[in-house]
């Protein structure tokens, strides 16, 4: 029989991997320090070069919040460098949906569980912002 603790223990699992479970795909964009000229990363046939992870939200000081993309170090790497042959050093990936997107950092997750943010230009958003955020994605 499934008493309330286990139930609650198991709903507790569920939620923590469930990123790993629902993967999503975004695209990617290359940009430089200040954000003031970005490009879109295609591949050799002119399709936009998508990344695999999930979407998040860090929080910050003051009940602030960065959303971000978590990806592997080696898939970030991989579009980074990309970027930074196809333009020049000073440019990064960012991960985005489409145009309309604010300005996000990847979350690069390393293989022994840590994980650091990428160089980039970014906002900041409050929770009612990240909230609204959230619903227009669903």
């Amino acid at each position: 029989m499934i008493t309330y603790k286990n139930w609650l223990i198991a709903a507790a699992v569920f939620i923590v991997y469930i990123p790993c479970v629902f993967a999503d795909t975004t695209s990617v964009f290359c940009a430089n320090s200040d954000g003031s000229h970005w490009e879109w990363l295609e591949d050799e046939q002119g399709s936009q070069v998508e990344i695999t992870g999930f979407w998040g939200a860090s929080a910050l000081p003051g009940l602030k919040y960065l959303r971000h993309f978590s990806a592997s170090e080696i898939e970030y790497l991989k579009v980074n460098a990309q970027c930074q042959a196809r333009y020049s050093s000073e440019y990064r990936a960012h991960p985005a949906d489409n145009r309309f997107n604010g300005w996000y950092l990847f979350k690069v997750n390393k293989p022994n569980t840590t994980f650091y943010f990428s160089n980039g230009k970014y906002d900041i958003y409050t929770a009612k912002q990240l909230e609204a955020n959230f619903q227009l994605r669903v």
